[in-house]
Formats: structure tokens, C-alpha cells, sequence
């Protein structure tokens, strides 16, 4: 009997500190929450109007219980209808859904995050593709700290008309992400995005990829889009001299020089397949003919590969492009922060003005006195 009395007392306690636990959890949650979105707000409004177009974070209801709580945010900018997320979050240190997944390591959240459209007439036209399903899907675990957080997202497959004539089907998406953030001015972020495969009218238009990652000091993305054809891709990458988070540290708005001088090196290399791009015009000018014939694509890509290299492969763009023996067409451009006159374009030096002069965009440039 005492040994039953014993093992009750300790059951006892051990629940009223999971108890204890889980509801100064919530209050821990509550508050990084709020300072979040006040950051988050704060460093919108330090950025150009003419690039945030007023986004904003705007809480929108938050009901915190023992074990779990319920929370609701809008995000809106420009002219456009405010887009909601609801946020249901599973409080530490053993969160419910955590542990139903068989994970028993201590977490601060666990969050399932879904995507709603306020705006009713666009919510009805979204509800016919998605079958009333969310258009977004996430779901997020973070440590004590909010230092390390990792997730996983899904957009679901969805059909429907996109035109009298043409109709869309597409497989859908899913999405990784993982940060670890030891410090304000050190951090780790990956996200990877997997687009599913797109169909028009039957039509394969293929399938493509987004992945992104980041610490204080640089930037990588690599954007790609992949047929039975080829495959296509943009990389982006950034390194800086110093943190972006110095440039807003005095609570000043950085200017555009600013970001400029931060710059220590950029690149952006173009990878575009000659056969995909040809095969994906050439599907999307036959798709709404209503025809069977094998012969119309192959004649559609021979005229549209003709035209393509009158307009790209041999016009005025060809100095800025390579082609390998794939047929793809390659623009590698190279920047340096300490020679801000030149760019690097395919190991070639230019001017930078003769490169944007290339493009038909050549920039303004401020006369002295002005």
C-alpha cells in the first residue's frame, strides 16, 4: 500500500508540473508571438513603400489555454483583399501532436497553420479549384528559445477552368523549411519547394522546384523548372561585407546605397534549355486547338525554334548568352562590391552601363549638380 501511495504521489506531482509547465509555456508563446509581429512591422515600415506596398502584420484574435491555444493573424498590402491564417498551437514542453508522432524531445510549439481568404468572392473562386480545401498548409515545431524551428507545408492538388477553352490540373506542392537562429546576427535558413506537375488541356507543362537558404552573410536561390524536354533554372546568390540586421540597428530606414555597400559580391547565372522552352511555347499555342494530330506539336516547336534563334541565339542578346551543346542558353553574371562600374558576364568583363544598355533598360543616371 505504501509503495501504491508512493508511485501515486510522484504520478501527482510529475502531472501537476506538466500542468505547470504547459501553462507558463503558453504565456512564453503568447509573448513571442506579439514581439514577432511587432518586429516583423517595424522592419516592413524601414523598407520602401513601393516594395512592401503597406504589408502588414494585424493580429486578429488570440485565445490562449492550459494545453493549447487559438490565434489568428491577417496579412495585407497594396489594394489587395487581406489574406488570414488561422494558427492552432500545441504548447510545450511535450506538445500533444509532437508526442502522437512519437516525438518525446522537449519543443516550445507546435503549430498547424492554415491559409484563409477573407474576401468571399475570392474565397468561392478558390473553393471551386481546391474543393474548399485550405490553398496552405503548415505545419511548425519550434525549441525553447525560438532559436531552432523546423516544418513542412502542402498546397493541395487542384482542377478546374481556367478559360472557356482551357482547363488546369495541378499535382500540387510541398514545402520544407528549417532555421536555427543561435543569436540576432547569426542564423541558418533552409526552405525547399517542390512544385508538382502542371497539366493544361491534358498538356505536360512540367514540374519545378524552389530551394533557398541563408546565414548572416549570404544568400542562395535557385529557382528551376524541369519537362520531359530539359530543365531551366535561376541561381541567385548574395554575399555580404556585414549582417543585413546592422543596416536597420540605429532604427534609421537603409537607402538603397546602403544595401549597395553591404554588397560584397552578388551573381545571378540564367540556365534556360532551348528544347523546353521551344516545347512549352509550342503547347501552349496548340492547346486550345481541338486537334489529335502527332504531326501539329513537332511542326509548332520546328517554327517557334526557328523564330527563337533569330530573336535570341543571334540578336543583340547573344553577347550577354553562351550555348552549350544541349542547346541551353547561358548568362552568368558576376558582381563585385569593390569594382561597383564593371560586371563579370560569361568570365567577360563589361561596363555595367553597356550590359543594362544591352537589355534595353538603361538606368538613369543623376547629373552633377542634381
Amino acid at each position: 500500500m505504501k509503495k501504491i501511495t508512493i508511485l501515486l504521489a510522484v504520478i501527482m506531482l510529475l502531472a501537476a508540473a506538466w500542468l505547470g509547465a504547459s501553462w507558463y509555456t503558453g504565456q512564453q508563446i503568447e509573448a513571442a508571438l506579439d514581439k514577432k509581429v511587432a518586429d516583423f512591422n517595424t522592419a516592413a515600415q524601414k523598407i520602401p513603400q513601393a516594395v512592401t506596398q503597406g504589408m502588414a502584420i494585424k493580429p486578429l484574435g488570440y485565445e490562449r489555454g492550459l494545453f493549447s491555444s487559438h490565434a489568428r493573424y491577417g496579412m495585407a498590402w497594396g489594394n489587395g483583399p487581406m489574406i488570414e491564417f488561422d494558427v492552432a498551437l500545441a504548447h510545450g514542453p511535450l506538445p500533444l501532436p509532437a508526442l502522437a508522432q512519437g516525438d518525446f524531445l522537449p519543443r516550445l510549439v507546435a503549430a498547424h497553420i492554415e491559409m484563409q481568404i477573407a474576401d468571399s468572392e475570392i474565397k468561392a473562386a478558390v473553393d471551386k479549384f481546391t474543393g474548399g480545401k485550405p490553398p496552405l498548409v503548415f505545419d511548425l515545431s519550434c525549441d525553447y528559445g525560438s532559436k531552432k524551428c523546423d516544418g513542412a507545408g502542402s498546397m493541395p492538388s487542384f482542377s478546374g477552368d481556367i478559360s472557356p477553352t482551357a482547363k488546369l490540373n495541378f499535382a500540387g506542392a510541398q514545402m520544407r523549411f528549417a532555421q536555427d537562429a543561435p543569436s540576432p546576427s547569426e542564423h541558418k535558413a533552409n526552405l525547399t519547394v517542390e512544385i508538382l506537375p502542371v497539366l493544361i488541356n491534358d498538356q505536360s507543362f512540367g514540374r519545378g522546384q524552389i530551394t533557398a537558404s541563408s546565414d548572416a552573410l549570404s544568400v542562395t536561390e535557385v529557382v528551376s523548372w524541369q519537362t520531359d524536354q530539359g530543365q531551366s533554372r535561376i541561381t541567385y546568390a548574395f554575399a555580404f561585407n556585414h549582417p543585413l540586421a546592422q543596416l536597420t540597428a540605429n532604427g534609421a530606414a537603409p537607402t538603397p546605397e546602403d544595401f549597395l555597400k553591404a554588397i560584397k559580391t552578388a551573381s545571378i547565372k540564367v540556365e534556360l534549355s532551348k528544347p523546353m522552352l521551344i516545347d512549352m511555347m509550342a503547347r501552349a499555342t496548340i492547346m486550345d486547338k481541338a486537334t489529335k494530330d502527332p504531326a501539329v506539336l513537332p511542326a509548332m516547336r520546328k517554327i517557334l525554334g526557328e523564330n527563337f534563334d533569330a530573336a535570341v541565339m543571334n540578336g543583340p542578346l547573344a553577347r550577354l548568352a553562351q550555348v552549350d551543346d544541349k542547346g541551353t542558353w547561358i548568362s552568368d553574371w558576376q558582381y563585385a562590391g569593390d569594382k561597383p562600374d564593371v560586371v563579370m558576364i560569361n568570365g567577360k568583363e563589361m561596363p555595367v552601363m553597356d550590359a543594362f544598355a544591352l537589355m534595353g533598360q538603361t538606368p538613369e543616371v543623376e547629373e552633377d549638380g542634381e
